[in-house]
């Protein structure tokens, strides 16, 4: 992520102006640029977050003259709150069947390893046959969005439907073309089973939360996710009040 949000950063007006002049004017004008493009709050406020590395990286490490860091100066974007959006039975069904007819020849497969690993869209496009061990049920997940790479168990299915994959050169399981290309045919495949508000990465919560009005504690659904702290996990809680209840009769 870091060397992809540099090249883009290098690409913006932001990108040509060095560091010692560089001020929270420029930077809010790039925060609003961004906005205005379409980007997400999320996404803005990585980008503000690897500016604001470069000036105490420079700072602290090649003793350049900066006085403050001003990207604190800046409002970051406020994100909205977190998506739970889960698909009916019925839904996924008609999902599962477009996606088996789309011009992508894994876009069915990608679905099922969305659901059944948790694993972000990224994670699985970099999943590798030496990644995973299929006498144990394990991948190994190197490429991971906080850079901190993880072990998952995996399923019967998910195990069945990697090993139906043709192999790559490469050796990754899926031989993605282009990114832009996979969500154009994703949101076809969305649009023509008529499901109104869903995104592939909401395939992760639609089973987070089956995971967790089955039972399953939230410190192990955040390692199943990847979440670096329990407080992105939280937005399940809710979704299980009967536990709660159960855990109460205990006492």
């Amino acid at each position: 992520y870091f060397q992809y949000g540099i090249n883009l950063l290098c690409k913006q007006n932001i990108g040509n102006i060095i560091l010692i002049k560089l001020n929270n004017r420029h930077i809010a004008e790039f925060r609003d640029e961004r906005l205005d493009a379409g980007k997400s709050p999320s996404t803005v406020k990585k980008y503000l977050g690897l500016i604001s590395r470069a000036y105490n990286i420079g700072r602290k490490e090649l003793s350049l003259p900066l006085q403050f860091n001003p990207v604190s100066l800046v409002t970051k974007p406020s994100e909205p709150s977190g998506r739970d959006r889960i698909l009916s039975d019925k839904e996924l069904n008609r999902l599962l069947e477009t996606a088996s007819k789309s011009t992508i020849y894994y876009m069915r497969e990608l679905i099922v390893l969305g659901i059944e690993t948790l694993c972000r869209r990224g994670e699985l496009f970099n999943l590798r046959r030496n990644d995973v061990d299929y006498f144990n049920r394990t991948a190994h997940i190197k490429v991971t969005k906080n850079n901190t790479p993880r072990t998952i168990g995996l399923s019967p299915l998910a195990i069945t439907t990697l090993k139906t994959l043709p192999l790559t050169i490469d050796g990754r399981f899926i031989n993605i073309g282009s990114i832009g290309g996979f969500e154009k045919a994703f949101k076809r495949c969305v649009r023509k089973t008529n499901i109104k508000d869903f995104r592939f990465h909401d395939l992760r919560h639609h089973f987070a939360s089956k995971l967790v009005m089955a039972g399953v504690d939230l410190n192990t659904t955040r390692e199943l996710l990847g979440h670096g702290s329990l407080d992105m996990t939280l937005r399940y809680s809710h979704l299980a009040p009967e536990h709660k209840a159960r855990a109460v009769e205990l006492i």
